[in-house]
């Protein structure tokens, strides 16, 4: 088997032609060997009053886990200290100036951190890497379900390659 263990990151290179800052989103979800999504249930089925069955758990973070998260307004992307192996990222950025994107349609190199988790993974299942340009994790309560406020406009890329080496770094344990 494979296993992953504490802070997973990203470095992008990204751009939005039509604005001038961008919120990003990125989760880690794993994958069954049949390529369907796996959900972690956090607490056992039989403890939970009422559930007979994995449909009628909650959809909230208390009771389902999706797999780690990772956010970034990307106008916050100034780090205090460039970002090394084992470094929590979200950490190292300093939220003390607005860096917007100038001229718009630039394209900027961003560092996001993922949630710690533990993830094992058994001969044919995966991972999978999901971006979006709104929150993808459950709400914590059925209170907090209303839709999260974004700063989004029009189209956001990530750009790859030799010029702009995006990656997705993992914490193996050997």
């Amino acid at each position: 088997y494979t296993e992953i263990a504490g802070y997973a990151r990203m470095t992008l290179w990204v751009s939005c032609p039509d604005h001038d800052d961008m919120d990003l989103f990125a989760k880690l979800r794993k994958l069954d060997a049949q390529g369907n999504l796996v959900e972690q249930f956090n607490i056992p089925l039989e403890a939970l009053q009422g559930c007979k069955s994995k449909d009628e758990v909650p959809n909230t973070n208390v009771y389902r886990h999706l797999g780690p998260s990772a956010r970034l307004r990307v106008s916050h992307r100034h780090l205090i200290r460039p970002v090394q192996d084992g470094d929590e990222v979200d950490s190292l950025l300093s939220h003390q100036k607005e860096e917007k994107i100038h001229p718009i349609g630039s394209i900027v190199k961003v560092e996001m951190g993922f949630w710690p988790c533990g993830m094992l993974f058994e001969r044919g299942e995966a991972l999978q890497l999901v971006f979006a340009g709104h929150e993808m994790t459950l709400p914590e309560t059925d209170q907090l379900s209303g839709e999260d406020v974004t700063i989004n406009h029009g189209r956001h890329f990530i750009h790859t390659g030799d010029q702009y080496p995006s990656s997705l770094v993992l914490p193996f344990i050997s």
